[in-house]
């Protein structure tokens, strides 16, 4: 589940109970590092702190460089 204001997006990802905290984090880690490759310079996806099941547990930001538009960070957002 994602959600896009602007100039800031974010993607929530929800895993059973039952998941391991630490292997969930990894896998998402991991994941926003091939997205982060796929994105342009400058631009960089953050994972946010650790949440509990009430709240958001995950955050990433796409950081776009000085001057970049916000239509093309968008289009970027909704890729990914």
């Amino acid at each position: 589940r994602g959600k896009s204001l602007f100039g800031y997006s974010f993607v929530q990802v929800t895993f059973k109970d039952s998941t391991d905290f630490y292997w969930a984090r990894s896998r998402v880690a991991e994941q926003l590092g091939t997205a982060g490759a796929m994105l342009p310079d400058g631009v960089t996806p953050t994972l946010g702190p650790d949440a509990t099941g009430l709240g958001q547990v995950l955050y990433y930001t796409l950081d776009p460089p000085p001057g970049m538009n916000l239509a093309e960070l968008r289009s970027m957002q909704d890729f990914v």
